[in-house]
């Protein structure tokens, strides 16, 4: 993949995804995306939790992907990291009077992402049946997500269906078994399927069980004319980077989403995703607007989870492109509408940075700055994980002072001083004090940051980028205003250079 594509467009890209699975037609107030073309050009839309997104096809009861956010493996051995592919939990294989339920028999297929309620509907008429189902990946539970198929008999039928799970094509070292719990007197036989990442060694379990309100599916069911039935396919992944025993901690999660009760379970995450639309963006008057603003959003708030300590890749949870790192786009494009719209989220993703500071004052220190020097690509470990021949990696140093910026911005916000002096005085102090020690005085008394890869990613080895330098004397300015704020004394450097680094402009006084 080329390294230089621009950033912002992939930061577009996470927002448009949504939008380009094509619009209903009726008046819905701009809450749901829907297509019943079965052969054109489609775009499924992750069904996500901000732990995890469940990516939809076009096939009876597709769940082609399961990715994990800020899980890592490495893309090769000895590779850099790339975001986990995980066990598939939700796969199912369902026939009727003996005839598999297949694309090729689908007719009037119709598929709508209800963004108010955080869902995906699919619906047709196979042979001899009606038959719907709804995919949720569950907002109250991170790890955990739930099928809802409802049938209608056409014609006296028999329906055969059956769980099944999909690994990825590199888990060579993976085992199953199914283990039967006691719940409420009845016994239900919970499929599990484990096993490493191939790289790093992340143990990833999936779970999941297939049942009915009153209780497990055991073999064929026999329905009369007219006659309905709804099954749920209940799963739940699980890695050893949450749990100390990802195993039976994602047989429990099943266990508990049966014995909690589905109505229950939904009518959680739907309230979790009420309280996350009080932070909307309502345009009248234009109707295609209104989808696309959703449609962002939507994307936005499936990516991430306030309180966990994680942020928003270019791609959210529809893709593991850019290798699911964490880039400035973060900070600069996705984080303030979070600000304004949801501070819990918002949040996490200013604390994602500032619990990796050690290891960006340890990358400063490797290459010989002070400070604090944040990678251009981040993971989970927030050490530099960009691929060693791109040079983004090693000189677009921009993205230290957007971090800066996006904590400064978060205090304007919030007006918390505790957390700005116990928790982002540190980082912002630090990104500071980086900047000094990477830019160097001229002979005119003026300072220059020389080398870098600019916000225009073809712009390589250039001395005083305007993007650059702009940020850095921003992030510079912020470190005085914050230091008075905390009751700190700032360094005198930081505004001797912030004042004396150089933004040019050519003879009509264009910034070049």
């Amino acid at each position: 993949m080329n390294r230089k594509n621009i950033f912002l467009t992939i930061s577009c890209i996470l927002t448009m995804l949504p939008a380009m699975l094509c619009a209903s037609t009726r008046d819905d107030r701009g809450w749901t995306l829907s297509t019943s073309d079965a052969d054109g050009r489609y775009y499924g839309v992750p069904v996500a939790n901000g732990c995890m997104g469940l990516m939809p096809g076009r096939d009876p009861f597709s769940v082609k992907g399961v990715i994990l956010n800020n899980v890592y493996d490495a893309n090769r051995n000895m590779g850099v990291s790339r975001i986990a592919n995980s066990i598939n939990p939700w796969m199912l294989n369902m026939s009727i009077n003996g005839t598999p339920v297949t694309r090729e028999s689908m007719n009037g297929w119709i598929q709508t992402l209800d963004m108010r309620r955080a869902r995906l509907d699919a619906s047709w008429k196979d042979r001899d049946a009606e038959i719907s189902y709804t995919l949720r990946a569950l907002r109250c539970l991170p790890h955990a997500a739930v099928m809802t198929i409802s049938i209608k008999a056409l014609k006296d039928i028999t329906v055969s269906a059956s769980p099944s799970f999909k690994s990825p094509k590199d888990f060579k070292e993976k085992d199953s078994c199914t283990v039967s719990y006691n719940a409420d007197g009845v016994s239900y036989g919970i499929s599990r399927t484990w096993g490493p990442t191939p790289n790093r060694r992340i143990l990833i379990s999936a779970s999941s069980c297939l049942v009915t309100d009153e209780g497990p599916v055991n073999g064929d069911i026999t329905l009369k004319k007219g006659k309905s039935l709804k099954m749920h396919l209940i799963g739940s992944v699980c890695t050893s980077q949450d749990f100390s025993d990802p195993c039976n901690e994602s047989d429990r999660e099943v266990l508990y989403c049966i014995m909690e009760g589905m109505d229950a379970l939904i009518a959680r995450h739907e309230a979790q995703w009420d309280e996350l639309w009080r932070g909307d963006i309502v345009i009248d008057g234009d109707p295609e607007a209104q989808k696309v603003a959703r449609a962002a959003l939507f994307s936005l708030y499936s990516s991430c989870r306030e309180g966990s300590c994680s942020s928003i890749p270019p791609f959210g949870m529809s893709s593991r492109e850019y290798n699911g790192h964490i880039f400035w786009d973060s900070e600069l494009w996705m984080y303030p509408p979070m600000l304004f719209l949801n501070q819990g989220m918002a949040a996490s993703m200013t604390d994602y940075r500032i619990q990796r500071l050690d290891a960006a004052r340890r990358k400063a220190d490797a290459y010989g700055y002070k400070g604090a020097m944040f990678p251009w690509e981040s993971d989970w470990s927030g050490e530099e994980a960009c691929p060693v021949s791109a040079p983004t990696g090693l000189f677009e140093h921009h993205i230290s002072a957007d971090v800066a910026i996006a904590a400064w911005n978060r205090w304007c916000m919030t007006g918390d001083s505790d957390w700005l002096q116990h928790r982002a005085w540190p980082l912002i102090r630090d990104v500071a004090d980086f900047w000094v020690s990477r830019a160097r005085r001229n002979e005119d008394g003026s300072w220059s940051i020389r080398n870098v890869v600019c916000a225009d990613e073809f712009a390589e080895g250039v001395d005083d980028n305007a993007f650059t330098n702009a940020a850095a004397i921003k992030a510079l300015r912020i470190a005085v205003k914050a230091a008075a704020a905390c009751g700190h004394t700032p360094s005198p450097m930081w505004q001797t250079v912030a004042d004396g680094l150089r933004i040019l402009r050519d003879g009509n006084g264009v910034t070049m």
